[in-house]
């Protein structure tokens, strides 16, 4: 349609409404209204409602047709402009659960005038109007799609401002600093010094170990956001997907003695540990010239460098085939799962064995973790499963807010980039106006993150991940 290909910042000025309940079989549906018109459209169907009506209060009554059919009883929330979740004139129609009353509600309300609400465009009317900031705005997103309970309540303090106010020091430092080198430049002809370099070197080397403190935090944080990620990782045959299926308690990988049965990935979600955990089983590696399983092969090469964490396995009893180059570069998130130890002898001595040969392969790093498993007998998948709850178990303050988007990752890095180069570039006496460039290039990093600043194409990509009633 003609308004799909406009902007929501072109569209600010039109009433739109939705259903804001789930779609369905339900006690209630509840339709929501909001724009300029909300009241007037409103009360052409429910003509019980008063002239003035009082804001943040239900009335009750018939909402009929304009041939005057009864369509259901119903309730009417209104909230008055300006103290509203959008800030624009909102009524809430709560009639009967089921498709047929919210249909017919739904198709009077737009054949008066209405328009039926984008994605998220409830929630981008209340950024717009000032009610909320972008990081908010994304947090309502969060706490809708949020699978666990951390998830939740990182969502929640994200919403609440927790984090808008850490990245809003961060934004008032970066004035200041910027401020004091374009008086340093306005007034570089008089023996005026408004601060020194050392002072200002100072106060952006404090606002860099901020913007440091919470970009790390996006680890934890995306861990949250999305669940904690392992690749089951190995050479063909060695027990990967008797393994994914030993973990998960059913079969869903085919297991056979045939090598390079897995050619895709598999993904399945263990919700166990307090957070969602991907597992992924993954294609074997080996040199292949079969076409499919060599793409099977790309994937799971693109799995590592994804995954959160990599069990990389190695059978038993082919201790002599072990090879360690596929997961050489990502050693640091790397846990060795020795397989098949059913058809060994396994001891103390034989482990310490075992051991040796890892670390010897390894050279100068060490192994961190090694688990050994038999997914026949059962032996050692849980401690592999205790290992896997530690690691879900994500070290939160119930007061901190995480970075847990991507796109807030993204801008303050490039904020980062920005700081360290000003105080590499004082440091080296270099001009204030390349300083003030860096600065400046910084601070529309963070007023893009809050969405001070922005373009249409942008909030639009925010909004269009939300779903239709919000």
């Amino acid at each position: 349609t003609a308004n799909r290909l406009m902007s929501y910042v072109d569209l600010v000025d039109e009433t739109i409404c939705a259903l804001i309940t789930t779609p369905g079989l339900s006690g209630i549906s509840v339709i929501r209204i909001s724009g300029p018109r909300a009241l007037e459209i409103t009360r052409q169907f429910c003509s019980f409602l008063p002239v003035s009506p009082e804001s943040h209060r239900v009335y009750f009554g018939k909402f009929k047709s304009l041939s005057k059919e009864v369509i259901d009883e119903c309730l009417i929330s209104y909230f008055s402009e300006g103290r509203s979740f959008t800030d624009d004139e909102i009524c809430e129609i709560s009639v009967h659960g089921g498709h047929a009353c919210a249909h017919r509600v739904m198709t009077e309300l737009l054949s008066q005038g209405c328009r039926a609400a984008e994605k998220g465009e409830f929630t981008f009317r209340a950024f717009y109007n000032g009610k909320i900031d972008l990081v908010q705005a994304e947090a309502i997103h969060s706490l809708i799609k949020s699978r666990s309970d951390h998830a939740r309540g990182q969502a929640v303090l994200q919403l609440s401002g927790k984090l808008s106010h850490k990245i809003s020091l961060i934004e008032e430092n970066v004035i200041s600093a910027l401020a004091q080198i374009e008086a340093s430049i306005d007034f570089s002809t008089e023996d005026i010094e408004p601060y020194s370099v050392s002072q200002i070197a100072e106060l952006l080397q404090k606002t860099l170990t901020m913007i440091q403190t919470l970009s790390k935090s996006f680890q934890r944080g995306r861990v949250l956001e999305e669940g904690l990620r392992i690749a089951l990782v190995g050479a063909p045959n060695v027990g990967k997907s008797s393994l994914y299926n030993a973990l998960l308690g059913q079969d869903k990988a085919i297991v056979t003695a045939v090598a390079g049965t897995t050619r895709d990935i598999l993904e399945s979600t263990m919700n166990d540990f307090g957070l969602p955990l991907w597992l992924v089983d993954t294609a074997g590696l080996r040199e292949t010239n079969d076409e499919i399983e060599k793409i099977g092969i790309y994937k799971t090469q693109k799995q590592l460098e994804e995954a959160d964490l990599i069990f990389f396995l190695l059978e038993a009893n082919q201790i002599s085939n072990w090879d360690m180059s596929p997961v050489s570069q990502w050693l640091e998130k790397t846990i060795f799962v020795i397989t098949k130890t059913d058809q060994i002898n396994l001891n103390p001595s034989t482990q310490e064995e075992l051991t040796a040969k890892i670390n010897s392969l390894l050279s100068s790093h060490f192994a961190k973790s090694i688990f050994f498993v038999s997914s026949e007998t059962l032996h050692g998948i849980q401690d592999l499963k205790g290992f896997i709850e530690s690691k879900s178990l994500v070290d939160i303050h119930h007061d901190e807010g995480l970075i847990t988007q991507h796109r807030h990752f993204d801008h303050l890095k490039k904020c980062e980039n920005g700081v360290q180069r000003s105080i590499q570039m004082l440091s080296e006496s270099e001009s204030f106006d390349l300083v003030a460039l860096e600065l400046q290039a910084a601070l529309k990093e963070v007023f893009t993150l809050l969405g001070k600043e922005y373009d249409d194409q942008v909030l639009d990509r925010v909004f269009q991940q939300f779903c239709i009633g919000k």
